[in-house]
């Protein structure tokens, strides 16, 4: 804690004061005719030793005084918190096949024929929502993205500390809102122009941060060649971003399909691309994670927390408190009581 002062020059009035004061010691006392004063009884020897204290209280509040109108402040330095340093975009797949549910191991296998909807398990999109709901729970300094893909990815919502605002977004998506396939190239490139700051997305990230995608997907890859997932993870790699994925889905799953006749499920047509999704996250120095079903995926959620939440960055912060306001009020008090001692042992202040 340090003092300085905002408008130092008003301090130069110390030096007139103090000559005054030795001017005032070198002169005769004050007399002015006053007929009663021998009716006056003399002061005591231990008032009289309290004179010393009121010429002290007295040029304490003329000091106090000056010292208020420099402007003091207290220069304080305190340790802040800043925020996690972690900048994570997801990128959620949206496919048609995310609309299934997948059963878990432990039970009897699934019969199309026998499923209905209130029995079913919730649908991998579901699962997905409440996961990444429950990790940006756990994660509430980062600053995080949402990219949604199936044949083209599109920014959801660009890199924010406002995570409400994302959950709303994500809430709203449905496998039925993109043209179907699997863009996970073109996904993974996408989230890169959204950790960048791209015009979709907020400023660049400052040093010091970790940037990392999250992909969650439950097929295979079809972009074309030039924006294939090895060329993408390979940018990735070369841009320090780190690509975590998780593959949702197992082999009992099933999605519901309408027809003619009704609705009726149907055995997913495309099975998860599993070492693929290895392959990125290896390029990257990521992990891959599966998830069958949504206990598999909670599990998942949980060490993906343990994998990303980084403690906050600790900063050195100095705030001036101007305290001219408290020099000013202990002035008038000095004053004042200097004002109660002149009156009461007798001494002219003037």
């Amino acid at each position: 804690m340090t003092l300085s002062f905002s408008e130092p020059l008003w301090l130069l009035l110390v030096l007139p004061a103090a000559l005054l004061v030795l001017w005032r010691r070198h002169q005769p006392p004050a007399a002015f005719p006053v007929p009663s004063l021998e009716l006056l009884p003399p002061l005591p020897a231990r008032l009289r030793r309290w004179r010393v204290v009121v010429a002290l209280l007295y040029g304490l509040s003329v000091l106090l005084l000056i010292g208020a109108l420099a402007g003091p402040q207290l220069s304080l330095l305190r340790v802040v918190a800043d925020d996690a340093p972690l900048d994570l975009v997801l990128l959620l797949d949206l496919s048609g096949s995310m609309a299934a549910g997948d059963w878990p191991a432990a039970g009897p296998p699934p019969q199309p024929d026998d499923v209905r909807l209130e029995t079913a398990p919730p649908s991998r999109i579901a699962v997905a929502q409440e996961a990444i709901t429950a990790l940006l729970a756990a994660l509430p300094t980062a600053r995080v993205g949402l990219v949604a893909f199936a044949g083209r990815p599109y920014v959801v919502c660009p890199l924010t500390r406002h995570h409400g605002v994302l959950l709303e977004r994500l809430a709203q998506l449905s496998p039925t809102q993109l043209a179907d396939g699997t863009a996970i190239g073109e996904a993974i490139h996408c989230g890169l122009d959204a950790l960048a700051g791209d015009e979709y997305a907020a400023p660049a990230p400052t040093a010091g941060r970790a940037r990392v995608l999250l992909l969650f997907s439950d097929g295979a890859d079809h972009s074309p060649a030039a924006g294939s997932p090895e060329r993408a993870a390979a940018t990735a790699a070369a841009q320090g971003v780190v690509v975590h994925c998780v593959g949702i889905g197992g082999a009992r799953g099933l999605h519901p399909v309408v027809t003619a006749q009704g609705r009726r499920w149907e055995s997913v047509g495309e099975e998860l691309d599993a070492e693929q999704l290895r392959r990125i996250a290896a390029a990257t120095g990521g992990q891959f994670y599966l998830a069958a079903d949504a206990a598999q995926l909670k599990a998942v959620q949980r060490e993906l927390v343990a994998l990303m939440d980084r403690p906050a960055l600790a900063r050195r912060e100095r705030r001036a408190v101007p305290v001219a306001g408290e020099c000013l009020a202990a002035a008038l008090l000095a004053l004042t009581g200097a004002l109660v001692g002149a009156v009461v042992l007798r001494i002219d202040l003037a």
